[in-house]
Order: structure tokens, then sequence, then C-alpha cells
């Protein structure tokens, strides 16, 4: 199983038996949509499988016909009603408004823009006001790829992906989506004036939408959501922003680097809950990547977690243990609660960990991303 699979794996078993669906947004949503009426050609994808296991992910493509002509309810159809006329929700047990912490955002200059994938320690666009409408938030950068993972409040997936690399672009999605990712119907859309596509695909884990097209010249974007309806994907369309830059910091990082590394990779998830099993409340996980000389990475990451066992080695005034694997690898304790991750591909020596673990710095404040700090000194 690839790491994009069992963390999407995880993060749907996780709310997969308290989804409660967030009514208003959806009327929301579809009321817009019913005010940006577009031509659309249907072009059903030749040789559709009807019954495909999606490895992973956990998801199988339905047969066809089995949610209707298109495998979905019509737009016309779901702004019928008017938001007044819908039943008011139910009260729930919901503790209130939640809001996940959010990366430091600048405005990013317009000779910035082609720089997607390409600069690991920064996004270089956002999502509007998603704070407050999902439970938790992943961003990643680098290797060409930039994107935004979200966890709904009805526990459902939805993702925000951007590449100067069609390739690039094309490979991430077919990760993700596993053996459904050629199955569904695809049809023409207009987005923003821009000729899209969006490909709809009936599973057991709710229906699959994906919307790709170019939102400028040599930049390729997809919005995906596995949701009730397509408004999941234009929600997240009309909040896009790309004049927008988060800068990726991490509630480690090293102080120094050994020669020849650079930052290839800056992976952060924050949430909106207190979660027993996360770092600090607000705080989920963080990775960040190296490339050297040789070819292979070292990677950094962060976890809860205590020192099982007595202590091998001292690095940097922290316990920890040197892990027996194929490449060098090693855990060190921090007093506050965490385990510091550090390990290599063959080519690299341990001696590259060492120094990076005599110099390793940890935020101050585990929950408070103010205090965190950039990926490279």
């Amino acid at each position: 199983m690839t790491p994009h699979l069992e963390e999407e794996l995880t993060a749907s078993l996780r709310h997969r038996a308290e989804r409660q669906v967030d009514t208003s947004r959806l009327i929301a949503g579809a009321t817009a949509r019913g005010q940006q009426l577009v031509y659309r050609r249907r072009a059903t994808v030749a040789g559709l499988s009807l019954a495909v296991v999606l490895l992973g992910g956990g998801a199988t493509p339905l047969a066809v016909g089995a949610l209707g002509d298109s495998g979905r309810q019509g737009r016309a159809d779901r702004v019928a009603a008017s938001p007044e006329a819908a039943p008011a929700a139910a009260p729930t047990s919901d503790p209130g408004p939640r809001t996940v912490p959010m990366l430091p955002s600048a405005p990013l200059p317009d000779a910035a823009r082609r720089v997607v994938g390409t600069d690991p320690a920064a996004l270089h666009f956002a999502v509007e006001g998603v704070d407050t409408q999902v439970r938790a938030i992943q961003w990643h950068s680098g290797s060409d790829l930039e994107f935004m993972r979200m966890e709904r409040l009805d526990g459902g997936l939805s993702w925000v992906t951007l590449s100067a690399n069609q390739d690039v672009l094309a490979k991430e999605i077919r990760i993700r989506t596993g053996d459904y990712a050629d199955a569904g119907t695809d049809e023409t859309v207009d987005v923003r004036g821009v000729r899209g596509t969006l490909r709809t695909t009936p599973t057991n884990e709710g229906t699959s939408y994906l919307l790709s097209w170019q939102p400028e010249p040599g930049l390729y974007a997809h919005a995906h959501a596995r949701a009730a309806t397509e408004d999941e994907v234009w929600w997240l369309v009309d909040r896009l922003r790309l004049g927008i830059m988060q800068r990726c910091v991490v509630p480690f990082a090293p102080a120094k680097l050994p020669d020849g590394l650079k930052l290839t990779g800056c992976t952060v998830e924050t949430s909106a809950l207190a979660e027993p099993s996360a770092p600090a409340e607000g705080f989920r996980s963080a990775e960040i990547t190296f490339s050297g000389k040789v070819p292979g990475q070292v990677r950094l990451a962060m976890r809860a977690g205590e020192l099982k066992g007595s202590p091998e080695t001292t690095v940097g005034g922290r316990p920890g243990l040197a892990l027996p694997r194929p490449a060098p690898a090693l855990s060190l304790y921090d007093d506050r609660g965490v385990m510091l991750d550090l390990s290599c591909t063959e080519g690299f020596t341990d001696a590259v960990l060492y120094e990076i673990g005599e110099n390793l710095r940890v935020a101050a404040k585990l929950g408070d991303l103010a205090a965190w700090l950039p990926p490279v000194p």
C-alpha cells in the first residue's frame, strides 16, 4: 500500500462512524451552482468497468445507472427548492464552531506563480474560508506537486492539487484513485471560463467527482471530492485563490544541514479537534524530506509517543534508539512527549542522521503554528 493510499484509508475510517451532513452548506452550494448553469456535453468513457475494487482506498465502482442516467442528481433538480423552503436542521451535540490551524500566508507576487511544486517551503495557492468548514487539512509541497487534502465535517475527503507538470499530476491522481482511475463518466464543463472535464464515478465510499482544468497557461489543477453531490468540487473551485502563498512551517527543523542536502518536500497536517494520538492539540503530523549528492532521500518526521526500552544513544541531548533497518534510522525522544524519527535510504550513512540530530530544533509550542519553524535554516 502506498503512503498516500494508507493516509486516505486512515482518514476515511477515522470518521466513517460519525458522519454528519452539513445541510446548509450543500443547499448554499447548489444555489450558487444553479446561478452558473453551463452547457455540458456528456461523453461516456468506453469500456467502463462495472465492478472494480479500489486497492487501499476501500471503494468499489458501482454499475452504470445505479444512481440514475448520469450517476448523480441533476443540478437543476437540486436547486428547485429554495433555502427558505428547506427544513431547519435538527439540533446536534456539536460543541460549536471549530477552526483548523492554518499555515501562515502572504500575497504571492505574479512573478512567483509559475514555481508551483518547485519550492517545497511553500504552497502557491489557498482555499479561502476552509478553516471553519473542515475537520482537518493536510498540506504538501514538493516534487513538482502541491495539494491540500481536507477532511470535511461529514467525514468525507476533498482535495485540491496543482502542478506545472501534467504527467506528475496525472500520476498523483492515479495513485489516489487506484483501480477506478479510468472508470466513470466524463463530461465537458466550464470552469471560470475555461474548458474542463468532470469525471463522475459512483463507488461504495460515495461518488467520486474529479474536476480537471487549467486555471492558467502552464498550470494544471484538479479538484476532487468523494461526496453526495458534485457541489463539493464546485465549492472548492469557487474558493481557490492562486494569488496567495502559504509557507510550509513545521514544529521541528534542523538548525544546520549537512553539506549537499537540499529540501525536496514538506508535509503538514493540522486538525480542529484534540486527538489522543496527536502530538498536540491542533497538530497531527509533519514530515520534511531532503535529497543529497547520492540517490535517495533523508526523512524527518514527528509523532506522539514515548521511548520504549533503554536508550541506546544520545543525540543533541535527546535519548534515542538506532533502529535496525536496511538503511540507517534514528528515533529520538523529546521531553515535550514526542518522538523524532530520522531515516534515510541506502546510499546515505548514519553520519548524516547524527549530524542532523545534533542540530535539530523543536518549537516551544507544538500546537501553535505561529511558533513553528521554516523547514530549512
